[in-house]
């Protein structure tokens, strides 16, 4: 009777323990790098945890530990890539904050061009939530309003400065005051 009872266990314990490895392994591969986004992040760091407490069992094979190791690895990945992209939403906020649009310069030109192509870059992928796609847009608006600015104010020096060169220092009348003031 002794000897069932301990035949059940063992038989329950190997059932629990392929359940947990069979949740596991559908659970890191249901994710794919293409569409993880920083809300699957406290879910991930779980699963991690989770993976990492089984695999230090005596009650999977090595196969399975293989396979663990690897899923492992796969979580790992992806919580690197969201910081990857946390990071990176950071340096964007940080970069456009620092112009103002009153006091934007023609030197700002490219780097405000080269924001503006890091936030399309992070609005075409899917590694984004809502929130962050909502923010992001907001950046870019901003900062192509700040090239435009530069835009507009480079503009307007070539205008001025061909008006002014349309006229000679030698040749010019009081006549040519209103346009050259224009």
């Amino acid at each position: 009777v002794n000897a069932d009872a301990e035949c059940d266990q063992l038989l329950a314990k190997i059932a629990e323990t392929k359940s947990e490895y069979d949740r596991l392994i559908a659970a890191a591969n249901g994710y794919d790098e293409a569409t993880v986004t920083s809300a699957d992040k406290d879910a991930l760091v779980q699963l991690n945890d989770d993976i990492y407490a089984l695999a230090l069992t005596d009650n999977v094979t090595a196969e399975e530990k293989e396979n663990l190791q690897a899923a492992h690895n796969k979580v790992l990945g992806l919580l690197d890539k969201l910081t990857a992209i946390s990071d990176e939403i950071k340096r964007i906020i940080e970069a456009v904050d620092k112009y103002v649009f009153e006091s934007v310069k023609s030197s700002d030109y490219e780097d405000v061009i080269e924001l503006i192509d890091d936030i399309n870059a992070l609005l075409d992928t899917q590694n984004i939530t809502a929130d962050e796609r909502t923010l992001l847009e907001d950046l870019n608006t901003k900062a192509n309003l700040l090239a435009s600015k530069i835009r507009s104010t480079v503009d307007e020096i070539a205008r001025i400065t061909r008006s002014v060169n349309a006229y000679n220092i030698d040749t010019v009348k009081s006549s040519d005051k209103a346009d050259i003031e224009n």
